[in-house]
């Protein structure tokens, strides 16, 4: 190590450092703003044609047909269109037939003559195998016919004589019924029919002067007036309230 003159210790000098020079920045190259695409317009011949077109259709619209096709459009635009024709009928097609209209329901027919009431009930037991009519029966079932005959009131559809046949074929036909049922069916409720036609005999005035043949015969009538195999035990009761009332007007 080197001293100088009064013995001071002396340091070599040192060699700067070379600074590293910075690197340069790089400029960034400004682009030109891009520009927004222009519309194409339509060539000119593209107009041309379409300007062309619709000078076309103008002028047929304009124009008329000429020659014999132009007198041909006019008469067939003056003729109307014809009508569809039908279709032919065939030779077997019937019309259909009317329905039927409806039979009116028919009134009870006035009361005959005591006379010919009483013939004619006559006449019909004998048709239905009585040889020698019961005379008692004969009154009572003309005197139910006589009522029946004046017209009677809310008759329930299966009560109801057939109006189509004679009140005494009807009524012998169902007295008949009711005095030779002797099934189980029908016969079983003789009593309670006989006890029903009491009853109602007991609520109306002048019933106490029916005696037991004439209870008998309105007991069988009634019974063969009632159908066991449709109508019910209920309509069976029921049958007297309407009979007895018959009975006692006609017997006036």
């Amino acid at each position: 190590m080197a001293t100088g003159r009064r013995g001071r210790k002396t340091t070599a000098k040192r060699k700067p450092k070379k600074r590293k020079a910075a690197p340069a920045r790089r400029k960034k190259a400004r682009t030109a703003p891009k520009k927004k695409a222009a519309k194409k317009k339509p060539a000119k011949k593209k107009r041309a044609k379409a300007a062309a077109r619709k000078a076309t259709k103008r002028t047929a619209k304009k124009t008329k047909p000429q020659g014999a096709r132009a007198r041909m459009v006019r008469r067939l635009r003056r003729t109307p269109a014809a009508a569809p024709a039908r279709p032919p009928v065939p030779e077997s097609f019937a019309p259909p037939a009317p329905a039927p209209a409806p039979i009116p329901r028919a009134a009870p027919a006035a009361a005959p003559p005591t006379g010919d009431m009483e013939v004619a009930f006559e006449r019909a037991l004998r048709m239905e195998g009585y040889a020698n009519p019961d005379p008692t029966a004969v009154a009572v079932l003309s005197a139910i016919g006589r009522g029946y005959a004046m017209g009677p009131a809310s008759v329930p559809a299966w009560l109801r004589v057939d109006v189509a046949r004679p009140i005494s074929e009807v009524m012998a036909e169902r007295f008949k019924i009711g005095d030779r049922a002797h099934d189980i069916d029908r016969g079983s409720h003789r009593p309670t029919t006989r006890a029903s036609v009491n009853i109602v005999l007991a609520q109306t005035t002048g019933g106490d002067q029916v005696d037991d043949p004439e209870r008998a015969v309105l007991a069988s009538f009634c019974l063969g007036s009632w159908d066991p195999a449709l109508d019910p035990n209920a309509e069976r009761n029921a049958i007297a309230g309407f009979v007895i009332p018959w009975y006692m007007a006609g017997r006036a």
